[in-house]
């Protein structure tokens, strides 16, 4: 006998503005069966199937779709796996303190193309689920129990539930709204156990999607709600929505997991369309760094009269007692209650207002690195005046060269971790090699400089007031600022043990103890605090700004930590890496960092020209140009990789630059690097990208 469940669920009024409800007018009971069969996962996957129809893929999309193992000469042979299905086991998880209590999982079926004697774990070590909770701006990892089996062909459903959030990666497991990021899976022999390989599928064939994402929050109690409702009433027209989960404790977090469908409904009696909602991740709400995830659709051109859209979702929440129940809840609204809002303004994507100076000229700092081993500005001063060239060309207005004990630039940059030089510069530890990291087998370094030592850090911070006060610098750019490579010399070992009464050794090696991270952080921090105090003595007012930063929430050797540096008041602002090409990729990652600090404007992204490798080595397309084996500025050489990798075009990042700009509301960025630039290409920059001339805008000095 099935039993039956009492629940109470709050239905929300119809109100006449769009926007986040709080609230309900009126309760109603209703009698709830728990359908163990038909909400478990494999009862669930067999009716997904009959939407997803795998066996209606042509040949070119079950190939792009199949996952190969890669063989391993004297251990396997390779393998070949199709995935049809993978989702999470519910949209919804109850949130326990003791992890072993918990209960949510993933779905996978798939099938086995060419089978091997192999399986696939993700369930230890480097073989995991990586995540990124969106509600705190930090990314997780989880393992899941049950194994992938490859050794013979057929379609093969797998159950694969969380057992474990302990990791030396990563932030713990927490309450809110997860995004499958990446995944790793180690392979065995089936027969034997002998481990192989490991090997990160990502996507799994494109299988991975907002079907895995899922949000974990205290289920004792809850409210399900559509809170938002958004359309322009337009001839193809859009609709949005928003699901939001409110649990026991009154927090709130969105349902990126639901399935939501819109009815728009015309004049007539049988005038109606069914729109798929799906969900969008990286839509701000303005003034803050914190982003939401919003379900958007459209609905056909041949609707001109809409007059009401219903909204419904459908949610699967998997509460403390284990058992899966389907929630469904549906929201009206009508033409004359919701007035038409752009989509623009609705995903807050509209163009910003620019900041500008008293006479009207654009304020936006667009910093420029220059490699200096493959664009040798440094080397004489038509070299110099070409690479400048080449910045006013491509429309940036900071120039970021490297220095190795001279400087003519706006922003020189200098490489901390090697004592002012690096790649191929001139070493400060020619001078000094006592002041050189020293191996745990007690081999010294010739290029990486130990920042515990204090005498390196005086020398050091002199080197930079020195540049500072002999030349008409702007600033000054801090990078590799950080422990580049650990050191386990004698000083070190002794030095340790008397701050913290521990092993050097022993807390050296992952997971880190506190007292080690706040050992590494302290070196570095005492650095940059330095330079600050010295630049203040010699340059009041020079600006000071740093490279990089490590993802919040993982706990990190190198001390590097920009976002206290920051908020101390000890730089000016620093820049994150956002290469590639996916605005809502390379803003979450901004978000994630921003979050970090009391002055997100300060934290710029950096914009990579680059791209790693080309389909067709030495050929152009719409997307990018080849890089040349000889710069087109200068003539200087550059690697090994010329023609292979590939410089973009102003088409492929002018979305990344416009949803920093406009959504973000930055007006800071860098890009990444002169050296991979021709002619042409940066010309195109400064007349398609940055068509208006801006002068550098550079934010306010930390209050005091």
């Amino acid at each position: 006998m099935r039993r039956m469940l009492r629940l109470t669920l709050m239905v929300l009024p119809l109100i006449a503005v769009i926007g986040p409800i709080a609230g309900a007018d009126e309760t109603v009971a209703r009698q709830v069966e728990p359908w163990w069969e038909d909400a478990s996962p494999a009862a669930r996957s067999v009716e997904r199937l009959r939407t997803i129809a795998p066996e209606s893929w042509s040949p070119v999309e079950r190939e792009e779709r199949t996952f190969v193992i890669p063989a391993v000469e004297g251990k396997s042979d390779e393998a070949r796996l199709l995935p049809y299905d993978l989702f999470a086991t519910a949209d919804v998880f109850h949130y326990p303190e003791d992890q072993s209590k918990f209960q949510g999982g993933m779905q996978v079926v798939y099938e086995v193309v060419q089978p091997a004697d192999l399986i696939l774990r993700c369930n230890s070590g480097s073989a995991l689920w990586r995540c990124e909770n969106t509600s705190n701006g930090k990314l997780t990892v989880f393992y899941t129990g049950g194994a992938w089996d490859l050794t013979g062909e057929g379609v093969f459903a797998l159950n694969m539930p969380i057992i474990s959030w302990r990791s030396y990666m990563g932030a713990p497991f927490a309450k809110g709204a997860y995004v499958l990021d990446a995944m790793g899976m180690q392979v065995f022999r089936a027969e034997s156990g002998e481990h192989v390989q490991v090997t990160r599928p990502h996507d799994l064939g494109g299988a991975v999607g907002p079907d895995a994402w899922f949000t974990v929050a205290n289920l004792t109690e809850y409210q399900i709600a559509i809170t938002e409702i958004a359309t322009d009433w337009e001839k193809s027209g859009y609709v949005g929505a928003v699901v939001t989960l409110t649990d026991a404790d009154g927090e709130s977090f969105d349902l990126p997991g639901a399935e939501v469908t819109a009815i728009v409904w015309g004049e007539g009696v049988h005038e109606s369309s069914v729109v798929p909602l799906k969900p969008t991740g990286g839509i701000y709400d303005k003034g803050t760094v914190n982003y939401r995830f919003k379900f958007f659709g459209t609905y056909p051109p041949e609707f001109y009269d809409k007059q009401k859209i219903t909204v419904k979702a459908t949610v699967w929440v998997l509460g403390p007692d284990g058992v899966t129940r389907e929630e469904q809840i549906e929201r009206v609204v009508t033409r004359d209650q919701a007035e038409p809002m752009p989509l623009a303004v609705w995903q807050n994507r509209q163009r910003r207002e620019d900041i500008r100076t008293a006479d009207g000229r654009l304020m936006e700092s667009r910093f420029l690195w220059t490699h200096g081993q493959y664009f040798k500005w440094w080397q004489s001063m038509e070299k110099a005046d070409a690479a400048l060239q080449a910045t006013a060309m491509i429309g940036a207005n900071i120039f970021g060269g490297g220095i190795y004990f001279a400087g003519i630039a706006v922003h020189p940059a200098v490489n901390c971790a090697s004592g002012g030089g690096g790649y191929g510069g001139p070493q400060l530890l020619v001078e000094h090699p006592e002041w050189a990291v020293e191996s745990a087998g007690g081999e010294r370094s010739e290029r990486v400089a130990d920042m515990h030592r204090p005498e390196f850090r005086k020398y050091f911070v002199e080197f930079i007031a020195d540049v500072a006060s002999r030349y008409d610098v702007d600033g000054i750019k801090l990078d590799f600022t950080r422990i580049k490579e650990r050191c386990y010399c004698e000083k070190c070992r002794d030095e340790y043990r008397e701050l913290t009464g521990r092993d050097l050794m022993e807390d050296a090696r992952p997971p880190y103890t506190e007292e080690y991270i706040r050992w590494q952080e302290d070196a570095v921090g005492d650095l940059v605090r330095s330079i600050r105090e010295a630049l203040d003595e010699v340059r009041p007012g020079l600006k000071l700004s740093h490279w990089g930063h490590d993802e919040p929430g993982s706990p990190s050797f190198q001390g590097r930590r920009p976002d206290v540096w920051l908020n101390n008041g000890w730089i000016d602002w620093f820049e994150i890496g956002c290469y590639g090409g996916d605005p809502d990729a390379a803003v979450r990652t901004w978000s994630r960092i921003a979050r970090m600090v009391d002055r997100p404007e300060c934290v710029w992204p950096a914009f990579a020209f680059y791209i790693g490798s080309i389909p067709q080595p030495g050929t152009a397309t719409d997307r990018y140009v080849p890089i040349p084996r000889h710069n087109e500025f200068t003539g200087d050489g550059f690697h090994s990789k010329a023609g292979v990798m590939g410089s973009r075009r102003p088409v492929v990042l002018a979305p990344m630059y416009e949803a920093f700009r406009d959504t973000c509301g930055l007006s800071g960025l860098a890009l990444f690097d002169l050296c991979q630039q021709t002619k042409e290409n940066a010309k195109a920059y400064g007349e398609e990208l940055f068509v208006e001339p801006a002068v550098p805008w550079y934010p306010a000095s930390a209050p005091e």
